[in-house]
């Protein structure tokens, strides 16, 4: 069976109005955009397709957004990788050339200023809130090695940062948002908050209310959500409905993907506010890739032939150097520093088998 490209001629004007769709819906909160997304991906299987190549271009164009240029400077950066993009894949060169014309003018509609419009910070498929301004509504917080920060909302909502963590909060008239760049966050929502308040993690959006959370993450790709009390709903606009989480549960996100929920010990979530790194009946693998933000040098995990066995132990938060290597004795694991100082981690018999 031979599948028709999304950019043949028959399909071609309906990757134009999926890119089309994309602009005109890039301003909308991300619920109603993601309804609206959904509404067109349940047409047909033809609509999918060209959803998602349209996607793909909208991201190839927000890495864009995400130079400090100004609006012409990224109009012309647009063109070199549009056509770039182009002489690879020539199929793409009718549809790129539209997103191109919708960021255009986009750009021409623009203020004429510094530092972006409020409109401009809206969280789009996958993407984070995009700004380097040091002023208006966005708000920049990011704490370094062996130092934590705590925040409170407007409405009587808290949040605490771990260490080597990054969040972006915009305040809307309408609701607060929330961005987890990377590291640990903990929320405790009020109970009577005025605006709701969303929180964007990778490829998901969690939407809390009167509840207490923990959100662990390594960037873009993952998430890890753990709940104290109340409940909480998870979107991805890779999958259909929410998932939702009750106290004492848990689930991870891989590539806005979710897996099963599973039960954690109360005492483990945020343990790190108390100084301590408290795994539950975790996997040997994931515990070392969150012990990974803690040690002195950067950790990138490999093969572990024993990446399921469950690890219930607790470590103190500025001995994450010392854990590792008691994991390595108990587990037969290789540590290896590369040139760019950091470490390999991998089972001494999966480097054998190379």
């Amino acid at each position: 069976m031979t599948m028709q490209n999304a950019t043949s001629p028959e399909n071609f004007s309906l990757n134009e109005e999926a890119l089309l769709l994309l602009v005109a819906t890039a301003e909308l909160n991300d619920l109603a955009r993601h309804e609206r997304l959904k509404q067109w991906r349940e047409r047909s299987s033809e609509h999918s397709v060209a959803l998602d190549q349209a996607l793909a271009e909208w991201a190839l164009m927000d890495g864009l957004r995400n130079r400090p240029l100004s609006m012409a400077g990224r109009a012309r950066l647009g063109v070199q990788v549009v056509l770039a993009n182009a002489v690879d894949r020539p199929g793409l060169v009718g549809s790129t050339l539209i997103l191109l014309v919708a960021i255009l003018v986009l750009a021409l509609a623009a203020p004429l200023q510094n530092a972006p419009s409020p409109d401009d910070l809206s969280i789009a498929y996958g993407a984070p809130l995009q700004s380097e301004s040091a002023g208006g509504p966005l708000r920049r917080y990011r704490t370094a090695r062996g130092e934590q920060l705590e925040i409170a909302l407007p409405g009587g909502s808290m949040v605490w940062m771990n260490w080597n963590t990054e969040v972006r909060i915009l305040e809307k008239a309408d609701e607060i948002r929330v961005d987890v760049q990377v590291g640990d966050v903990l929320f405790s929502v009020a109970e009577d908050q005025q605006r709701p308040l969303v929180v964007h993690a990778g490829q998901t959006l969690s939407y809390p209310a009167d509840t207490e959370f923990a959100i662990h993450s390594h960037g873009r790709d993952d998430a890890f959500f753990q709940v104290k009390k109340g409940e909480l709903r998870i979107a991805s606009f890779q999958q259909k409905g929410q998932q939702r989480l009750g106290a004492a549960q848990q689930t991870f996100y891989l590539n806005g993907v979710g897996g099963g929920l599973s039960e954690t010990s109360p005492r483990s979530i945020a343990a790190w506010q108390r100084g301590e790194l408290v795994f539950h009946e975790r996997p040997l693998e994931e515990t070392l890739w969150e012990l990974g933000h803690f040690t002195e040098q950067p950790l990138r995990v490999g093969q572990i032939v024993d990446a399921t066995t469950e690890i219930t132990a607790t470590f103190a938060l500025n001995e994450a150097d010392d854990a590792l290597l008691q994991l390595a004795d108990a587990h037969g694991l290789e540590l290896i520093a590369d040139e760019a100082n950091t470490i390999l981690v991998q089972s001494v018999a999966a480097m054998s088998l190379k």
